[in-house]
């Protein structure tokens, strides 16, 4: 059986991984809103469209600045005729969920734990919790163990403090 993106619940995976695309719960709403305005037959979507859908207490230009952020993201896509559509999304969201069903299925728990295990050990001192959930991350994002584990040997600064900068750009130009 073959499953695509659109036999998924869009919103619920959207609330599930919102946080991995650089998104907040304001971009989240305009996904929402513009989702439905499509569905609905609107072609364009503009800011116009979307403010009535907010509270008054969420800023004019917080509104705006979302709308601009997704379609530079190319979350939202305008086409030459000014229609919009998010189907690319939807589509890069389902993979994403798939890969990282995958890695849940293939990377257990153990071989996490041993993963932070022997990153305490290089920087002397436990990670923090946002550092696992970065290591994480870089898991899901495809970087091996063995460049996450240097990453964060080179980015140790001082008594085993390492700064998460230097760990995400140590990774990036891993990737390059």
């Amino acid at each position: 059986m073959y499953i695509n993106y659109k036999d998924v619940d869009f919103h619920s995976l959207l609330l599930k991984m919102y946080r991995y695309y650089d998104l907040d719960i304001i971009d989240v709403m305009v996904i929402f809103i513009a989702d439905e305005l499509i569905k609905e037959g609107e072609k364009t979507i503009t800011i116009d469209c979307i403010r009535p859908f907010f509270p008054k207490k969420v800023s004019q230009s917080d509104v705006d600045y979302s709308l601009v952020k997704l379609i530079n993201k190319r979350i939202i896509i305008i086409s030459d005729d000014f229609s919009c559509s998010i189907d690319q999304f939807k589509k890069t969201l389902f993979e994403d969920a798939l890969k990282d069903s995958y890695l849940d299925m293939y990377s257990s728990n153990d071989t996490k734990d041993n993963l932070f295990s022997i990153i305490e050990k290089n920087i002397n001192r436990k990670l923090t919790i946002s550092q696992r959930e970065s290591v994480t991350n870089y898991l899901r994002e495809g970087y091996l163990e063995d460049d996450i584990i240097e990453a964060f040997k080179e980015s140790i600064i001082d008594d085993g403090y390492v700064s998460n900068s230097r760990v995400k750009d140590y990774l990036e130009g891993k990737k390059r």
